[in-house]
């Protein structure tokens, strides 16, 4: 099941602005060691997951996805006003999904009809979101993506969007507004040992094996987060977030399978910020 976060950021003037925060891909492994090839597809099919590994496919593809489909409906859920200011935060599929409903005219715009949001900002980490670009010039898509140091590997998801290339944009993709910010991998934190090179460079928070409410401050994307700490804007530009942000800040949750119509919603962390 999907569990995406939803966090209501009222400022001083009493307006609600919303932060959404998507999943990566989730379930079964990617491949199994055991099964083989049949032990893998059966783990794909079987997993009911809506941030499943074949979602990946049908969200590159800019095809009708599950995953999609439970961010509007956790939305929906939650609460959200038509024509809300939202920003997301995502890491891997999560960032792709996001990028995908901001490209939808009928999702990202501005004139507060049933079902739009206005997207304010996409902010990811290990993400190929430069296969879409915003239906609005004022979404800014920010993706942090790990590259090549000295005795580390880059992280390869961000990659598979070949940088916007398609037939429409050989070149790239031409948006201003959609950004990779390249940042070296931070090498491993031998406390939290990985299972490879590309789980240390795509991770976004490495957890302690025995204990996962311990992680690494040093290492993933959130240690690279850690380190550096401001992200670029890719435009310089004021924002009604950094100035509104003042007053109170609440969070739910929301569950979503895509094998069930239903959600559990709660709301357990007044005034609670976001963890890693």
């Amino acid at each position: 099941m999907a569990q995406i976060r939803i966090q209501t950021l009222q400022g001083a003037d009493g307006t609600e602005r919303y932060i959404v925060h998507v999943p990566p891909t989730q379930g079964s492994p990617l491949w199994s060691s055991e099964g083989g090839l049949p032990g893998t597809l059966e783990g794909w099919n079987g997993q009911g997951q809506s941030f499943g590994w074949a979602n990946n496919i049908y969200a590159m593809a800019g095809r009708e996805n599950a995953g999609a489909n439970a961010v509007t409906a956790a939305m929906e859920e939650a609460g959200i006003p038509p024509g809300s200011d939202v920003a997301f935060v995502a890491h891997s599929q999560g960032g792709l999904v996001s990028a995908q409903l901001a490209d939808d005219r009928a999702f990202n715009a501005a004139t507060g009809a049933e079902g739009t949001y206005n997207v304010t900002d996409i902010f990811s980490v290990g993400s190929p979101v430069q296969t879409y670009t915003p239906a609005q010039s004022s979404t800014d898509v920010v993706n942090v993506q790990h590259v090549q140091n000295e005795g580390t590997d880059g992280d390869f998801v961000p990659t598979l969007d070949l940088e916007g290339r398609s037939f429409r944009h050989p070149g790239g993709n031409p948006a201003e507004n959609v950004q990779d910010v390249h940042m070296q991998t931070p090498h491993e934190n031998p406390d939290f040992p990985q299972q490879d090179a590309a789980h240390n460079a795509h991770d976004s928070v490495h957890r302690d094996a025995h204990d996962p409410s311990v992680y690494s401050e040093t290492s993933g994307y959130y240690g690279t987060l850690r380190e550096h700490g401001t992200i670029p804007r890719s435009r310089a530009r004021p924002t009604a977030w950094t100035a509104s942000t003042s007053g109170r800040t609440s969070c739910s949750w929301t569950t979503w399978s895509s094998t069930r119509a239903g959600s559990d919603r709660r709301r357990p962390c007044e005034g609670a910020q976001a963890s890693p």
